[in-house]
This record gives C-alpha cells, structure tokens and sequence, in this order.
C-alpha cells in the first residue's frame, strides 16, 4: 500500500458527514447499491452482534459482507467480502486499494478528514461490486452523523447504550441514545438490546416520529442461560440453543439481540443455523485466550486472555467473565488470582473500568500504552487501583509486565485489558494475528 493511500487511512477525531455523503454522490452512490444492510449502533457489543449474525446466516449457507470497526492488527479486518454461500473471507490489499483509487479518481478535490469517512466509502464501494445476501454494517462513534447512516437499511440494531467518548456523546444514557437513536429510518423496524430505561425511553420516541417497530429485550424477545445452553423466546416460538462460542453472560445478551434481529427479517431457513452459527461466531480480543510467545513469558500454568474491555459496562462484563471461569475451575469455591495488566488513554473513564471490576480482581499492573503520546500516566493508574483495593504496581512496558505477572500470580488468570490498542500489541507479541 502507498504512502499516500496510508495516510488517507490514519486515524483523526473530526467527524463532518457531508463529506462521505459528497463523496459517495460522486462515486455513483454505492451505498444505495449494496445487498440488503442491517446497521448496527451501540456502545459495546457491535461487533460481536454481527460476528454471530454472520456466523448464523453462513450457517444457513448464505452470503454476507460485513463492515466492523476499529481494527487490531491489519485495517483490512474491518472489510468482510461474502466469497461463497457460507463463507466469507477479509478484503484483500487489491481490493482494498481498487476501493480507495476508485474514491480517489471519483472525488477529485474532496479530501477526507477521517478514518471513518475513507473506509465508509471503501466499505460501500467493495459491497456494491459484490454479490452477497446481506450486508453488515457497524457504525463508528455515536450514529446520527456518523459516515455509515446514508444508509436505507433493512433494520436497524442498537446494543446496550453504556458511557464511551462521553466528550463527543454527551454524559447521561439519554444524550448518547439520541446519537445512537439516528440510525432509526423511517417505516424499518429497530430491534434494541437490554437498555438502561432513559436509553430505551429516547430510542422509542425517535422510533415513533420515524413510524418504526421496536422490537426491544424484555418485550419482544428474551434470552437467559439454561442447564445447557441458552433458552431463546419470541412470538414465533421458543429455541433452546446452545451457549455462545464467546464467553460470559453478555455474549448471550449479544446472541440473543442478533437472532432476533435476523427472525424479525425472516432471515434463516433453517432452524439449526442459530445453534451451529453460535458455536461457530468468533470475534477476536473478547477475552481471547493467548497460548503464543507472550502468553509463554508468564509461565507454564498461567492462563493468559486479552479483552478490550475499555470501559465501565466492559469492565463489569469482564469480571462477570472472570467471576464465571472461576467458579467453574474451582468447585471448592476458592478463587483464583486475578491479575490486569491495563493501560488507558487518557480521555477514557478510567475510574468507572477499575470501579466495576476491581471487585473481581486482585492485581492492576499499569502500563503505558506503547508509541503513544495520550496514554493514560502509569503512575495515576496504578494509584487509583489501590484506592479500589487492588494490588496497584507499575511495570515499564507490556513484556515487564507479563513478567511480573507470572511471577506474583504464576497458576492463575492474567488479562491484559483497557484498550484496542493495547491489546493490539499483546496479539503481535503473541504472534496472534491473523483473523480471516
């Protein structure tokens, strides 16, 4: 990829979504000619809602695209083209780049500002150019001006709404809503994830002036853990399916929010899609377990994860995860030791991640984040971690800190945790990289 292709692709914080609707005008339009899209908004589970919406319509052999943000290693995971009925595989770098040239020679004197806008467009060209049965969308920050919301979409989908990028968002559940709320259009029904009541108050009455069906957890469709697996219910019916491939409980409230997204699209042809298409999802960095060359520097019998958690929603279904595998692993109840290895940027809530789940931890071990000039200071970090009870210690960089961790906990779990980018940097010392 050229030089100028990346620097097109890094990544700013200044959103204006006139410029991709300028610059989609000028390319054709594609995003008016992409296979049926389901858009997706929230603050956390986005991306595993439409790894298991995929992961269920390529067990029903049908064929998707899928559009997912941020990236760990490679800006070509956010690029899912449908291959096959069934299959589907990440852009290549001659797609990618056919993708941008296109926008480039179309746009003339157009220059993008963001991220956001450059692989919008991108997304949108890839889709229109090749045939699948569905396209899935996610949106970035917020939703209303966000670059992805030109869309006509099928339906709309919108995860539990929890505090991230509150200075651009806004700092009540009710604020943010009303920017996720936009993706909302007109006569499409919005299927809606567990809610915080004042979340859930605004997505209605942006629903009821666009003239749109809300099917919401609770009232149109619910989910819970069975002996099993999970139980499912709707009005069409009760499935008892198996547990999610991802772990923790939150994983079976994203389950549930996309095979209610996709029965109320008369999606599946077969029943047994929804169970072989929850075994199969995957999503990397959700407390993805490490067995590579970083996970090896803890020692022979630490359990290594890393998980993006980031915030304070994050923070509790983290522990919530951790609070479960321990219980399983020791029928005794006695648990085992907890250690983080975190590092933040410094505009994240940070106090309501360590709030959440210091009380499933033992051990915060902070550290900077690598080649960055916004991370959150080490020192305040590790601090903070005390207040809350923990064993708060400073370590220079990722490999000291796996170290230290697998001398002060060597039998037990290590999680390293608090951001993408920081997990990013475990997975390539890892040599966990590749995701297709």
């Amino acid at each position: 990829m050229s030089e100028d292709q990346n620097e097109v692709l890094r990544f700013r914080w200044d959103y204006d979504p006139d410029i991709s609707a300028a610059a989609l005008e000028k390319m054709g339009s594609p995003h008016l000619h992409i296979p049926p899209a389901i858009h997706v908004a929230g603050t956390n589970g986005k991306g595993s809602v439409i790894a298991f919406m995929r992961a269920i319509l390529e067990a029903d052999r049908q064929s998707c695209h899928a559009f997912t943000k941020p990236h760990l290693i490679s800006r070509n995971e956010r690029f899912r083209l449908a291959r096959n009925p069934g299959a589907s595989s990440l852009c290549t770098d001659e797609e990618l780049i056919a993708a941008l040239d296109h926008a480039r020679v179309c746009c003339g004197p157009i220059r993008f500002k963001t991220l956001a806008e450059v692989t919008t467009v991108a997304a949108f060209q890839m889709f229109a150019t090749h045939p699948a049965d569905w396209s899935l969308i996610e949106t970035g920050c917020g939703g209303t001006h966000d670059a992805t919301n030109v869309l006509q979409p099928a339906a709309s989908v919108i995860t539990p709404i929890s505090f991230d990028h509150m200075d651009v968002l806004g700092h009540t559940h009710g604020e943010i809503a009303s920017h996720k709320a936009g993706i909302i259009k007109p006569g499409r029904p919005v299927i809606v994830g567990r809610q915080h009541e004042e979340a859930l108050g605004v997505i209605r009455e942006r629903a009821r002036t666009m003239d749109a069906l809300v099917h919401a957890e609770g009232d149109f469709y619910r989910a819970e853990a069975g002996r099993d697996g999970m139980i499912y219910e709707d009005a069409l019916g009760t499935m008892e399916l198996p547990l999610p491939a991802l772990a923790g409980a939150h994983q079976i409230d994203n389950a549930a929010l996309a095979i209610a997204a996709l029965r109320t699209l008369g999606a599946i042809q077969t029943q047994e899609a929804f169970g072989a298409g929850l075994l199969a999802a995957r999503w990397p960095g959700r407390f993805q377990k490490l067995t590579g060359a970083f996970a090896e520097k803890a020692g022979p019998h630490a359990q290594v994860y890393a998980d993006i958690a980031h915030n304070s929603a994050g923070g509790e279904a983290l522990g919530r995860v951790l609070a479960d595998l321990n219980a399983a692993q020791n029928r005794t109840g006695e648990a085992c030791r907890v250690t983080l290895i975190c590092g933040f940027f410094k505009h994240k809530d940070v106090n309501g991640f360590v709030d959440r789940i210091a009380p499933y931890a033992d051990d915060l071990i902070a550290v900077p984040l690598p080649e960055c000039d916004v991370s959150k200071s080490p020192d305040d970090l590790a601090a903070l971690a005390r207040t809350h009870g923990l064993n708060g210690v400073v370590a220079d960089s990722l490999e000291d800190a796996i170290l230290h961790a697998g001398q002060i906990n060597p039998a037990g779990q290590i999680v390293v945790c608090g951001s993408i980018y920081h997990v990013r940097f475990a997975l390539i010392a890892d040599g966990t990289t590749n995701f297709d």
